[in-house]
């Protein structure tokens, strides 16, 4: 999967612009961030990655980046 494309369909299941979101958006700082779009992030990267994340791995990244720092052998540029 290309990254650009992964990042529209992360985008969309935390419920971030995708026009502003960029590897150093904080986590916590989005407004719709709980324990809900973490576990929607888990299926997300399970199911089109194919990469079973468990809730301590995701809740340990603070930023879309430490996500993609996850997945990174799963994307293409």
């Amino acid at each position: 999967m290309k990254k650009a494309d992964f990042l529209l369909q992360l985008a969309e299941t935390i419920e971030a612009d995708i026009h502003t979101m960029s590897e150093s958006t904080v986590l916590s700082e989005l407004p719709r961030w709980d324990s809900m779009r973490l576990l929607e992030v888990i299926a997300l990267v399970d199911e089109q990655l194919g990469i079973n994340l468990n809730a301590n791995q995701l809740a340990n990244c603070e930023t879309v980046g430490q996500i993609l720092d996850l997945v990174k052998d799963k994307l293409t540029a």
